[in-house]
């Protein structure tokens, strides 16, 4: 007779939130980026209820602290509890902030496909996190986050190359015009696509220019 050992561990660990997918009235699908296990999707019940209120605290890259159980070979985990580990007050209050949050994570959730912890990128994000709350001009934040995600996939940027001068503006003191920004993000979609098999244009791209238009 075979016997087959089903692993189960008890997880607590920061997380951010990547997407949230509607699956029934009373059920949903909350996509998070873990610092202890990668990308993982977990059941959230009552996401969609007049009556839970706390749940539309789950904004694209709200920084969590979360309890949850893990099931060998389950493709969605069980959520025990979940609180906000920052509070980003300036982010909810500002539609530009909340829209770079919005592309941001849907960069996110179509490029972090397997299920792999990566601290130095959860670092990053926390620090993007941090500086898009905080900045007095939150314009570049996703550009830089763009330029840095680059090299943890593996294909940095090469700044001799005459294509790629459109970057320099990053790493200047001069002031950056809505011109140039609207150009960086043009050419940084076109290097993820080219570098990205199967890379698709988020669908939050769109609000990015007209938002900062």
């Amino acid at each position: 007779m075979n016997h087959y050992v089903i692993l189960i561990m008890n997880i607590s660990t920061p997380a951010i939130v990547l997407h949230c997918s509607r699956l029934t009235d009373k059920t949903s699908v909350l996509h998070l980026f873990t610092r202890e296990s990668g990308r993982v999707s977990y059941y959230l019940y009552g996401a969609t209820s007049k009556r839970n209120m706390r749940n539309a605290l789950l904004m694209p890259l709200a920084l969590l602290d979360i309890e949850a159980v893990h099931q060998e070979n389950r493709e969605i985990q069980q959520l025990k509890e979940w609180r906000l580990a920052y509070v980003a007050n300036a982010t909810a209050d500002d539609i530009r902030r909340q829209s770079v949050a919005m592309f941001i994570a849907e960069i996110l959730y179509r490029t972090l496909v397997h299920p792999l912890p990566d601290s130095a990128l959860f670092d990053l994000l926390t620090e993007t996190i941090l500086a898009l709350n905080t900045r007095d001009d939150p314009q570049n934040v996703h550009l830089e986050f763009l330029y840095a995600f680059i090299d943890s996939l593996g294909f940095g940027i090469d700044m001799n190359k005459q294509e790629n001068q459109v970057f320099a503006p990053l790493f200047s003191q001069q002031v950056i015009s809505q011109q140039q920004r609207r150009t960086m993000l043009r050419q940084f979609m076109t290097y993820y696509e080219t570098h990205l098999p199967d890379f698709r244009l988020p669908k939050s791209l769109e609000v990015m220019f007209e938002v900062f238009n």
